[in-house]
């Protein structure tokens, strides 16, 4: 039926239940009529095609047919035994083309979610051994669940500091496979259960916690859980309470992650631990910024103009604090990046964005925004899709599995004409 809806709208130019002035109902009423048959909207859509959208359409399931399959075939037979007229000087032939380049969409649409469908099921004949064998194989998937502030409303961006120090530090471990920032932001909408949220990414482990700083007693307690996901059960396989005093906020998270992964891997009986990072900034409040901004584009997932821009405030602030902050210079040119290509800038905007690029390139070259954000900026200012490709994969040569620099650049792939290669990319991402 969805397919049918959007099949109707690419022949028709117009949605088949909008009113006379265009308006589409968010929700169809019974009595609205049945749309105008598209062999009458436009005479060179072949009749077969018209009478198989119709049938898709119809208010009843049982009226429609009986599998996609069947949809599809219909679609299929339309192309070669409905008569299509020469066009006319009326219906140019571009329209003729894009009625044929619908139907080959309809088709490849459909037959490409039957072979997803496909894909997801498992053969009935399929023995648990060669299921579980599979997975044994695999990577131990952990997902780091943004750690829950419960200290001061305004500290929220500290907690997830040492959420993001400690995926940092259990991603480089060997036998893990650590869920990436993007996704783990994503995954506690309002009423969401640790179960819900660890299949939702193929989880078997996830790492939960609370971080409460204690401004007035210069100390920060954190509660860090391991929870084991059991069919529809959450098993906790360890936790811990953890009181640091905050003589450095460096050392607070690099303390914390290097406990917790070691603790992760007792209990999951791996072998080794995750390397720490090193000091990004000497200047204490340039980095209370930088953690700032993160909060404001969570992590450059967020690219919205108004958080762009409370980000790139934050972001400027940190590298006027310190201006050797290479993550603060790279992040800044990747919002500044975004916005070029959302908003109007000024000839002094255009000089500070390209100024950003210049320091992040020079100070944090290996930095995942900083090649993304050579892209942004040569797209959207410079208009060289190739130049920014190009950027996109000496990024990938350093972060082969990011997946916003995977989707960023298949975009590109598709504007530069490499479809096949985009598509390679999309699924990389999304896997990731």
């Amino acid at each position: 039926y969805a397919l049918a809806v959007v099949g109707y709208e690419m022949l028709a130019g117009r949605h088949p239940f909008a009113s006379a002035d265009g308006t589409v109902p968010r929700r169809r009423s019974r009595r609205e009529p049945v749309p105008r048959a598209l062999h009458e909207v436009r005479a060179d859509v072949p009749r077969a095609l018209s009478d198989a959208i119709a049938r898709a359409l119809c208010e009843s399931p049982r009226d429609r047919f009986a599998t996609l399959a069947d949809f599809v075939a219909a679609v299929e037979r339309s192309a070669t035994t409905g008569a299509v007229p020469a066009a006319s000087s009326t219906l140019p032939s571009l329209r003729l083309t894009l009625g044929v380049a619908a139907v080959a969409i309809l088709v490849a649409a459909g037959v490409a979610f039957l072979r997803v469908r496909g894909a997801e099921s498992v053969p009935s004949d399929a023995t648990p051994a060669a299921v579980t064998g599979a997975a044994a194989s695999a990577p131990v998937r952990l997902v780091v669940l943004p750690f829950e502030n419960v200290g001061e409303p305004g500290d929220a961006y500290f907690a997830e500091g040492v959420s993001d120090a400690i995926r940092s530090s259990l991603a480089s471990s060997n036998g893990l496979e650590v869920v990436a920032r993007a996704t783990s932001m994503s995954l506690r909408p309002a009423g969401a259960t640790d179960v819900a949220s660890a299949r939702e990414v193929g989880a078997r482990y996830l790492l939960t916690g609370t971080v409460r700083w204690a401004r007035g007693e210069d100390r920060v307690v954190i509660n860090p859980s391991l929870v084991e996901i059991a069919g529809e059960t959450a098993v906790t396989r360890w936790e811990e309470s953890m009181t640091t005093a905050l003589a450095d906020v460096f050392d607070v998270q690099a303390q914390i992650a290097a406990r917790v992964a070691a603790a992760t891997h007792v209990a999951l009986g791996l072998r080794g631990g995750g390397g720490l990072a090193d000091r990004p900034t000497r200047d204490l409040l340039a980095y209370d910024d930088y953690l700032a901004g993160e909060a404001a584009s969570q992590g450059g997932t967020v690219i919205d103009v108004p958080s762009l821009q409370r980000a790139e405030a934050k972001y400027a602030s940190a590298v006027a604090r310190d201006s050797t902050f290479g993550a603060a210079w790279a992040r800044l040119a990747f919002v500044r990046g975004f916005l070029v290509s959302r908003i109007a800038m000024t000839p002094k905007a255009i000089a500070e964005t390209r100024r950003a690029l210049t320091m992040a390139t020079r100070l944090a070259p290996g930095d995942v925004s900083t090649p993304f954000a050579e892209s942004l900026i040569a797209r959207f200012l410079d208009g060289a899709p190739a130049r920014a490709l190009e950027a996109v994969r000496r990024g990938l040569r350093d972060h082969p599995t990011d997946a916003m620099l995977l989707s960023q650049g298949a975009m590109l792939e598709l504007v530069t004409g490499r479809p096949d290669s985009a598509l390679a990319h999309l699924q990389l991402a999304q896997r990731m």
